[in-house]
């Protein structure tokens, strides 16, 4: 009886686990492979990044170089993040299969319009999802 609760929780908690990412059938949650980093940015070996229910990190090797809390409205594909800075920044995002593609404003300035622009400071990512390990 304890084995079965055990994996019923373990079960019903990995549904709420993949619910919270950020509904709607958007899964942004894992490791992702840097395929292009914003113009002028130098890709470091090892770099990834990894999403979890709140928090995106750039990392390098297992250092984690940047973190930024985020949110999602899957509706309109958009994403805000915050970092240390005090005003957020904006972006949005698209998924095409495995590959994430999303243009991000400098903070505090406007969202760009499409995951491709690079307008305005705007910096842009296309991101592969990494196979589990």
């Amino acid at each position: 009886m304890k084995i079965l609760l055990l994996i019923t929780l373990l079960i019903g908690g990995t549904v709420v686990y993949r619910m919270k990412s950020g509904g709607e059938g958007v899964d942004l949650q894992g490791r992702w492979k840097v395929v292009s980093l914003p113009e002028g940015w130098k890709k470091v070996p090892a770099m990834d990044v990894m999403v979890t229910d709140d928090e995106i990190q750039i990392r390098v090797g297992t250092v984690i170089s940047s973190k930024l809390s985020y949110t999602l409205d899957p509706a309109s594909s958009t994403i805000d993040a915050q970092g240390a800075g005090k005003d957020p920044q904006r972006g949005i995002y698209h998924l095409d299969g495995e590959t994430l593609t999303l243009s991000v404003g400098a903070e505090g300035k406007p969202r760009p319009e499409s995951p491709d622009s690079t307008e305005g400071g705007a910096v842009r990512w296309v991101l592969q999802r990494a196979p589990n390990p």
